[in-house]
């Protein structure tokens, strides 16, 4: 009894012991300048709040390390002599993991004399400058803090104003009632397809997201007229940043959680080197759970899944920097009625339903190239390949009249397979012509190589036949390009205006769509903004093929010349900042479509209400 007594004190006296420790952790990273992209030395970091005051200032490079900082969620400042100050707030610093951030400054447009302005980094400032309206920054602190976000961007983005989901089951976001398929991802400079398991084709979400949160850092998200950059899309824009790994120390993470097991590592290639990686790999929670032998019942789907993601980063010292990032991810899942008791009450199928196997699966590979010409200019170009596959076998259950089942044709009632591979080369050029003026202008080129294939049984057929509602396999490319310029009258007024321009050659339609939007600083409260946009969207590759079955057997597409469809888009916002932990910001928006394909025929029906199912609407 004694021993069992002394071990509960020794037990509660190392719990407390180990909860009264003061635990540090080290926070380094980068400080840039905003539009260049050029390290800026001798800039000051400080940890706010700390007595005595934590900081320090960046070495040649741009580079900065502050050790033994206490844990727990902090606050950090970052000026430089003629730039604005940088802050970032409630940063969550954790005891296994040190803190890699990078930061951007903003040069001042007022250039006669030092001048001290304390702010900070407002969540309606977007890391993209060249906007002004209806965008926002988000951290990925936010992914775990939102109601109901998992850890997924797109379930996070609808807790905004605007935005909402469709239903639970999945993450396709409606953002001011335009169609999910209007959707835009982009991650570190490169556009990915529907980066979701289970997404099938035309769509840009599903039940769970590919993408992992570990390895994201500060990122924007638009809802409409977004800058000239972003284009062939109507909806919004997410335009992700992977973080770089630890490039002094290696680090590794385990964890389990709604999206799967996971496992990860970061580190140097070698000591003293800068160049760094970056991998993660994720397996589906249920799916290893029944693997190991946990039974879920007769007819239980189990989702399987897996997605792996990395980024190499190579910095050098004559030759620009190097990165390249690749994401994948397959799923797949069996709803099987043939494996149900068909005496069972509850069988919704009980005398006929189907076996259907559904699965999909997308893969990422870019490569990156940041080239700083001059402390003012800065080129960068992006190269990859990505291909998506969605394919789904339906087989029709028949059962006697005593509850057996009759034992399955050699054939399916219907099967699906959509298969694309994108080949895309894009290069930007930005230019800070002086602390008033930035400019930037790209060009895209991409190449879709595609696959469809879509047929159902016919009914009453003697022997089997089958309807095409899709058979094609061929290529169609894309040609895009944008210019664009910031003009900052002073601190508290800027403009930012552009034109963007693509060519479709399915269509034969080229497009010229100007934007524009501003920001006037009232006070230090609150802001002013407004902002314009012309926007176009190619549809979705699959509804270009769609054909019908003549009454001689023979097949017309109908399709295959649909235009773009078109959307005037424009926003009045207001932004008014109590204090730091209180804000309302509010917008009125207004959006006018057009050109948008509809059916002839009865029941009227439009391409803007799909993009949220798992299936294909022709």
């Amino acid at each position: 009894m004694k021993k069992a007594i002394l071990l509960t004190l020794f037990f509660w006296g190392y719990m407390l012991a180990m909860h009264a420790q003061q635990y540090t952790q080290t926070i380094r990273g980068t400080i840039v300048d905003k539009t260049s992209q050029s390290p800026l030395a001798g800039a000051n970091i400080v940890v706010l709040g700390t007595q005595p005051i934590l900081g320090t200032s960046t070495d040649a490079n741009g580079n900065f390390e502050i050790k033994n900082v206490p844990t727990g969620r902090i606050n950090l400042e970052a000026t430089y002599i003629g730039y604005l100050p940088a802050q970032l707030r409630q940063v969550l610093l954790n005891s296994g993991k040190e803190l890699v951030l990078k930061l951007e400054l903003e040069e001042n447009a007022i250039t006669t004399e030092e001048i001290v302005i304390i702010g900070d980094i407002r969540k309606s400032e977007t890391i993209n400058k060249m906007t002004s309206v209806s965008a926002r920054s988000f951290s990925v602190e936010e992914t775990e803090r939102y109601a109901g976000s998992l850890g997924d961007p797109s379930r996070m983005a609808s807790n905004f104003a605007g935005v909402t989901m469709t239903n639970d089951s999945r993450n396709d976001i409606i953002i001011r009632g335009n169609s999910p398929a209007g959707l835009l991802w982009r991650i570190d400079g490169i556009e990915i397809p529907n980066p979701n398991h289970f997404g099938a084709a035309g769509t840009t979400g599903g039940p769970v997201s590919m993408l992992n949160n570990n390895l994201l850092t500060r990122s924007d998200f638009f809802t409409s007229a977004f800058p000239a950059e972003y284009g062939n899309a109507m909806s919004g824009v997410f335009d992700l940043k992977m973080r770089t790994g630890n490039a002094y120390k290696h680090e590794f993470v385990g964890q389990v959680g709604f999206n799967g097991f996971e496992l990860g590592a970061e580190g140097p290639f070698k000591k003293g080197s800068p160049a760094t990686f970056l991998v993660n790999y994720r397996y589906s929670t249920l799916g290893l759970m029944s693997a190991i032998g946990f039974d879920f019942g007769t007819g239980a789907a189990i989702p399987q899944y897996q997605d792996i993601t990395f980024k190499i980063d190579i910095p050098t010292k004559n030759f620009g920097r190097f990165s390249m990032f690749g994401m994948g991810g397959v799923s797949y899942i069996e709803l099987h009625d043939s494996e149900n008791d068909p005496n069972d009450a509850d069988n919704n199928y009980n005398s006929s339903g189907v076996d259907l196997d559904f699965g999909s699966d997308m893969a990422v590979l870019g490569l990156s190239h940041q080239l700083i010409i001059n402390e003012n200019t800065r080129l960068n170009t992006y190269a990859s390949v990505q291909g998506s596959r969605a394919n789904t076998y339906i087989d029709s259950l028949r059962y006697d009249s005593n509850f057996k089942l009759i034992p399955s044709s050699n054939y399916f009632a219907y099967t699906s397979d959509a298969e694309e591979t994108k080949y895309a080369f894009s290069t930007h050029l930005r230019r800070k012509l002086d602390s008033k003026n930035n400019i930037g202008a790209g060009v895209f080129y991409e190449i879709y190589q595609m696959n469809y294939l879509d047929s159902m049984l016919k009914s009453n057929s003697n022997p089997p036949a089958y309807q095409r509602n899709f058979d094609f396999e061929g290529s169609m490319p894309i040609i895009r390009a944008y210019a664009q310029w910031q003009h900052k009258f002073s601190n508290i007024f800027t403009v930012n205006s552009g034109i963007y321009t693509q060519y479709v050659e399915q269509s034969d339609e080229i497009t010229f769509e100007p934007r524009v939007n501003f920001k006037y600083q009232l006070n230090s409260k609150s802001n002013l903004s407004a902002g314009y946009g012309l926007h176009s969207q190619a549809q979705g590759r699959v509804h270009y093929f769609t054909q019908v079955q003549l009454s001689d057997g023979s097949y017309k597409r109908l399709n295959e010349n649909l235009g773009l469809s078109k959307s005037h888009q424009s926003v009045l916002g207001y932004d008014f900042m109590l204090n730091q932990n209180f804000r309302i910001k509010a917008e009125g928006y207004y959006q006018y479509l057009f050109d948008i394909p509809v059916t002839h025929v009865e029941p009227d029906f439009s391409l803007i209400n799909t993009g949220d199912n798992f299936g294909i609407w022709s």
